[in-house]
């Protein structure tokens, strides 16, 4: 074989060793020590602790899934720890098959994220290494406490949730989405009526009336219904939070999924785009619960654009609830969901959950349950819905393991994936 063609073992070989790294936050150097003896008993490589703010983490590195997914903080500096301390520990695991690494991983950060609360602190941020070696090489040894050459970590405690969730539901009656380019055909009719042309659109609108044959927006090109569906709202994906524009797109949105031009299928991911903005606040507090508890610190009101949206979403609400009976099974379900979420038309969505196809002993049947809850306000009908979830959703165990997180907002934040991994059950 060619020199020049022969795989680089750095790259292609699969490292035998998996690193996870670990950074906690604790109000004192005597609660940082300690957390870190925890660490090192547990078979830690690397230990370091220092005061917080010594150490700036490169943000290259973390641009990880906690950011994508809105669950971790950028802002530099952060006044609120100054006199804090900081414990960055790399372990080192036996690397676990492809499909448990995920699993694997929340059981980390649950593990994590208990240790700093048992300190009196919080888990700032718990992220895997591909290749050991390498986030060995490039460890800040600032502050090290303990070096432990070649050692492998006990594995955390698993949590207690079912490898395999139960059975959805059965499949809807309401058909798959059509082909994207009848969804934006329909699209460009209603935004056209609403906004005549482009230069009176909102800015974050203009693009559907003025580069609708392009198949792409901003240099996103979409393939699907999906794809396209989701370029209409406009929100921050790597801060987890609205923007300026997201209020400001809700009465096209509203529109588009009240037309009965609108293939019903792409009705129902219209309807989805109004779930996942009810779970972005929520679930940024979700992730910040910890924080706020061990800080000291009362609950902080969402983002002003944040509550733009909701505010126009809330507008919207009884117009589409008024389509119930014209909607489709798979679309009453995204209702109701919406409902429970927005507080909106709860008395009379309650009772209309019975409509819809839902068996005993599904995945269904439990996210219904959850539904139920909401609308109802009955804390113990929350509590027992959120118990039969953890079971089976790890994102649900891990975020109801937190003390500090309102049972109500870790409803909310999981709603929407709950909701539309079975509302995507098309007939």
């Amino acid at each position: 074989m060619d020199r020049m063609t022969e795989p680089s073992p750095l790259y292609d070989a699969q490292p035998s060793e998996w690193g996870v790294r670990y950074v906690l936050c604790l109000p004192t150097e005597d609660a940082a020590c300690a957390a870190a003896d925890e660490w090192v008993r547990l078979g830690h490589r690397l230990t370091a602790v220092r005061p917080f703010g010594r150490h700036r983490l490169d943000l290259m590195k973390l641009l990880g899934d906690d950011r994508l997914s809105g669950r971790f903080d950028t802002r530099w500096p952060d006044p609120e720890l100054s006199g804090w301390w900081q414990v960055d520990s790399l372990a080192v695991y036996a690397r676990p098959e492809e499909s448990a690494r995920e699993r694997f991983l929340r059981d980390a950060r649950v593990h994590a994220a208990r240790t700093a609360r048992r300190h009196g602190g919080f888990r700032q941020h718990c992220r895997e290494a591909d290749d050991a070696s390498v986030c060995e090489v490039g460890f800040d040894r600032a502050g090290l406490v303990h070096e432990q050459e070649s050692a492998r970590a006990h594995p955390p405690v698993r949590l207690p949730t079912a490898a395999v969730p139960p059975p959805a539901g059965p499949r809807w009656s309401c058909p798959a989405p059509g082909p994207h380019e009848e969804t934006l055909a329909v699209a460009v009719m209603v935004a056209e009526r609403l906004y005549f042309s482009w230069e009176l659109a909102p800015p974050a609108m203009a693009w559907l009336l003025r580069d609708n044959e392009s198949a792409s927006h901003d240099g996103c090109p979409y393939e699907n219904t999906e794809d396209f569906v989701d370029l209409l709202l406009p929100v921050d994906i790597f801060a987890g939070e609205c923007t300026a524009d997201t209020a400001d797109a809700v009465p096209l949105l509203a529109e588009l999924a009240r037309d009965d031009g609108m293939p019903a299928g792409t009705r129902v991911l219209l309807l989805g785009l109004f779930l996942r903005l009810t779970a972005l606040a929520p679930a940024a507090a979700v992730a910040r619960a910890d924080r706020v508890a061990a800080l000291g610190r009362g609950t902080t009101a969402p983002p002003a654009a944040d509550a733009a949206a909701r505010r126009a979403v809330l507008h919207e609400m009884p117009s589409m609830l008024e389509r119930w009976a014209e909607e489709s099974d798979a679309a009453r379900f995204v209702l109701a969901a919406l409902a429970a979420a927005y507080g909106s038309g709860a008395v009379d969505v309650l009772p209309r959950l019975g409509e819809l196809p839902c068996r005993p002993g599904t995945a269904r049947a439990d996210v219904v349950a959850l539904t139920a809850a909401l609308l109802g306000g009955e804390r113990s009908a929350l509590a027992d819905a959120l118990r039969r979830l953890s079971a089976w959703c790890p994102r649900v165990a891990e975020d109801t393991d937190s003390p500090h997180a309102d049972p109500r907002l870790v409803a909310l934040a999981a709603l929407p994936d709950l909701v539309m991994a079975e509302a995507g059950r098309f007939g």
